[in-house]
């Protein structure tokens, strides 16, 4: 009786000790490296589709797991169609392309990837005070 016992607690322990490398080993295994991609610091490479699967390629080689991709930029305006908010048309000297979607091209060709994206919305930005552009102007 007393073997069977020894046993069981030892059977316990292992199983424990087992339970909890395993439980380390996927936590440590389920961090996701995140890339973030502000839309005007990155206009002209985001707006084209080759662009978008060059920082994609790169994200993937690099191993990095999501993209945080913003989609409403500081000046308040967006980078998708929207009943809600102005989209961005031009910034600076460069004119934006109306006919590409690059919020729906980042989506489709990082699911080819197995690349997560994240809209990231600057909630409290209507406007560029550099450059007086968005909606307060």
């Amino acid at each position: 009786m007393k073997k069977i016992a020894i046993k069981l607690v030892f059977a316990t322990i292992i199983t424990g000790i087992l339970g909890c490398v395993a439980i380390a080993h996927a936590q440590r295994s389920s961090k996701v490296t995140v890339l973030w991609c502000d839309p005007l610091l990155n206009l002209q490479q985001i707006y084209s589709r080759s662009g978008i699967i060059s920082i994609l390629d790169k994200v993937e080689s690099s191993r990095i797991g999501a993209i945080a991709l913003g989609v409403k930029t500081s000046s308040g305006e967006v980078i998708y169609e929207s009943n809600v908010a102005p989209r961005l048309t031009e910034w600076e000297t460069y004119r934006i392309p109306i006919d590409f979607d690059p919020v729906q091209t980042f989506l489709d060709e990082a699911k080819i990837r197995q690349i997560q994206i994240y809209a990231v919305i600057s909630v409290f930005s209507e406007g560029h005070i550099i450059n007086r552009q968005g909606p307060v102007f």
